[in-house]
């Protein structure tokens, strides 16, 4: 009997389901856009924090709070050029406490689709871990960062359990202002 209890607490153990926690700093993304880059700069804000309000849903995950990140950027003066290099970024992750950082892109092409690029970099060594994108219309914006979301849970080996899943699938609907958001990306032509 207890070779069988001491087993099974073995086996526990050995197959827990626990997953180690990963800290990501989600930063503002970067637009690249063909046309109408003044009116969709908004959303360089609003997809890291669509991004990151989806990321926060997955429990493994702990995400840096975007004040503490922008608290971070402005005292290393780089929010006047509004672009930031890998160099930079890694700094800010490594001052923030972030394991990774998410960095992302988007462009708003000729022919009235959004691409939409992330890369997930380890602070430590400034190394991609993995990059991924998606292009949509911008109808489908919450779509593809509903997509984007599972690839980087796939991405960081992390089993997202039903709970989360359904989080993520529910969407940012219910979220006013990234409605708001995605109605103006809809409506810039």
């Amino acid at each position: 009997m207890k070779a069988f209890l001491y087993l099974s607490l073995l086996c526990a153990v050995l197959y827990s389901s626990e997953q180690p926690t990963v800290t990501v700093g989600v930063l503002p993304f970067t637009n690249n856009s063909l046309t109408n880059k003044e009116s969709l700069q908004p959303l360089a804000v609003g997809l890291s924090d669509m991004m990151a309000t989806e990321l926060g849903k997955i429990g493994s995950l702990k995400i840096v709070e975007r004040a503490k990140l922008n608290k971070i950027v402005e005292e290393m003066a780089l929010v006047q050029s509004g672009i930031l290099s890998d160099d930079s970024a890694i700094q800010i992750g490594k001052l923030s406490g972030a394991t990774m950082l998410l960095l992302g892109s988007f462009t708003m092409g000729f022919n009235g689709e959004m691409r939409i690029d992330i890369r997930l970099v380890k602070v430590e060594t400034g190394e991609t871990v993995k990059a991924e994108e998606v292009t949509g219309k911008p109808k489908k914006l919450f779509k593809m960062i509903e997509k984007l979301s599972f690839k980087m849970a796939e991405n960081l080996k992390i089993k997202l359990t039903s709970e989360e899943k359904e989080a993520i699938e529910k969407g940012l609907s219910s979220n006013s202002d990234f409605v708001k958001i995605k109605e103006m990306v809809e409506t810039v032509k």
